[in-house]
């Protein structure tokens, strides 16, 4: 046999194997892929699954919000950062010359230490300033009373003052005496630094929280707009959903005497009210405990309904919360979720559920492909889907993982035999 003939010889035998690999792999194509097909369209397998009843919607905050204004337009001080939990009468902001003050306080400063130095050189001193000052005070007391005294040409009043004036008097001078040098110079240092707290109260205007919460300095315009006082009269015409400008106030540098400058947040609790459809408020009630959910960061809050405000078409629903604060203050739009209801069940679609002798259920298929009729107890149902619990009556029922047939004409042809 030639060489050409064996080349072809060996080029026949390929083609046969390549027609034949070709019918095989059509055959299988055929054969499975349609069963395939079939049983993916034909079945759903249904598992646990968490379903909530909820209105979406988009809501205002609302705070308890004390807003404080510039008192002259000095520079600002602040002793706070944003955000940051303070109690009742501390200095929030302070607007002076602060060149000045600066320079009062670094005089305040070394007085101070060398008090200190003092002090610790003379540890009978602590109890002589103590003595001192006390005594200081009665005597300015008795000073004043023998001037009403005086008004009320009241002789014997007056003798009985100036007694207990010279008493004071000699008192403090002996333990003026005492004390000696050491005690006239802690003395003097510590008028001293009074006379200098006194210039700094005159040349700044201080601004003390009257309440505790959290401090801000960001504003947006809306916090005389929506007030505690003024939450439960919303109408929905009311409720401004468009994003507001946020100003920081401590990346302003010129401000006008009466403009806000900074706010107490009161952190106890705080509201947001939403405008729903009547339809959807309908399915709500004052007083009510409710769960709400904040998307941004899906966390879900307890709350309770105050108000609900209808008007023909919408509703405002206003909602009261005691925590988290501190996470949404910054936040005057939120996009919520009403949680109406939650279920917790098997996630049935709604064109697979029959019913067979009054008894509502699905078909099944296992493994072997043998059909069953199960019986279901429907706890939820929507257009699309029904949220189902196995029927505890009845020994052949749904189960977790169940592999359900949602084809109509299979479902048919089931029912008729």
């Amino acid at each position: 046999m030639s060489k050409q003939q064996r080349q072809l010889k060996r080029k026949r035998k390929r083609t046969v194997k390549l027609f034949f690999l070709i019918i095989v792999t059509l055959y299988i194509l055929f054969m499975f892929l349609p069963n395939l097909y079939s049983s993916k369209a034909q079945t759903i397998l249904v598992k646990d699954e968490e379903i909530e009843k909820k209105i979406e919607s988009k809501a205002i905050t609302i705070k308890d919000e004390i807003i404080y204004e510039a008192k002259s337009k000095g520079d600002l001080k602040f002793y706070h950062d944003e955000g940051e939990k303070i109690s009742k009468n501390q200095v929030l902001i302070t607007q002076a010359n602060l060149s000045n003050i600066e320079d009062y306080e670094k005089q305040i400063d070394n007085i101070e230490k060398e008090i200190d130095k003092l002090n610790k050189e003379n540890k009978s001193n602590t109890l002589f300033n103590k003595d001192f000052t006390k005594l200081e005070k009665e005597i300015n007391k008795i000073e004043k009373n023998i001037v009403k005294a005086n008004e009320k040409e009241n002789s014997k009043e007056i003798e009985e003052l100036e007694k207990q004036l010279k008493e004071k008097q000699d008192k403090l001078k002996t333990i003026s005496q005492q004390n000696g040098f050491m005690g006239y110079t802690t003395r003097q240092l510590i008028n001293q630094k009074e006379e200098l707290l006194e210039k700094i109260s005159k040349n700044n205007n201080s601004i003390i929280s009257d309440e505790s919460g959290l401090v801000s300095y960001l504003f947006d315009g809306y916090e005389t707009k929506y007030t505690v006082n003024n939450m439960t009269n919303l109408n929905p015409t009311d409720i401004d959903i468009k994003k507001p400008q946020i100003k920081n106030i401590k990346k302003i540098s010129d401000f006008s005497v009466g403009e806000p400058i900074v706010k107490v947040i009161k952190d106890f609790k705080w509201f947001i009210a939403t405008n729903i459809p009547v339809e959807d408020a309908k399915q709500l009630n004052e007083e009510q405990n409710i769960n709400i959910r904040i998307k941004k960061d899906s966390r879900k809050i307890n709350g309770r309904i105050l108000k609900v405000n209808n008007s023909k078409k919408n509703a405002v629903v206003l909602i009261e919360l005691d925590s988290y604060l501190y996470k949404y203050y910054k936040d005057r739009i939120l996009d919520i979720d009403i949680i109406l209801k939650e279920y917790n069940g098997l996630k049935i679609p709604s064109k697979a559920v029959v019913e067979k002798d009054d008894v509502k259920g699905v078909y099944t298929k296992n493994v072997d492909s043998i059909i069953k009729f199960k019986s279901i107890k429907i706890i939820y149902s929507e257009d699309d889907f029904v949220i189902a619990l196995p029927d505890e009556t009845n020994q052949n029922s749904i189960s977790s993982y169940d592999e359900v047939i949602i084809d109509k004409k299979l479902i048919e042809n089931y029912i008729d035999e």
